[in-house]
């Protein structure tokens, strides 16, 4: 198999790691302390995507803010956040990009992206 098509996979664990060592249980986000907002660029044609669907929505309806964008809907919007790849998960805290995780992310790994920064 090519380097070529391997390199979507190599980033998306690549990414997974960069995030696996953070301390994710150190600090509990409520939907009350959760500062900035996850935007979720999906398709209902992704597997991936569709297995993350019930964490985003149960995360959702807690009250965590999160934006879901079908890039099949919203390709303008997908191409101006620079996501080549689905699921991309993207914080943004006051208009600006946070942290990006593409691939599959865990309810602890969104919760992580909206904690406070001084945690």
């Amino acid at each position: 198999m090519s380097v070529v098509k391997l390199l979507p996979w190599l980033i998306a664990a690549a990414v997974i790691l960069s995030t696996s060592g953070c301390d994710l249980e150190s600090t509990q986000v409520t939907p009350g302390t959760a500062q900035g907002t996850i935007h979720v660029y999906t398709s209902t044609r992704c597997p991936a995507c569709r297995m993350a669907a019930p964490t985003i929505e149960r995360l959702k309806d807690e009250g965590y803010p999160i934006r879901v964008i079908d890039v099949t809907r919203s390709p303008r919007q997908a191409g101006k956040a620079r996501v080549h790849m689905i699921p991309t998960f993207i914080h943004y805290r006051n208009g600006k990009e946070t942290r990006r995780i593409v691939g599959t992310a865990s309810e602890g790994e969104l919760k992580w992206m909206m904690r406070p920064r001084n945690s």
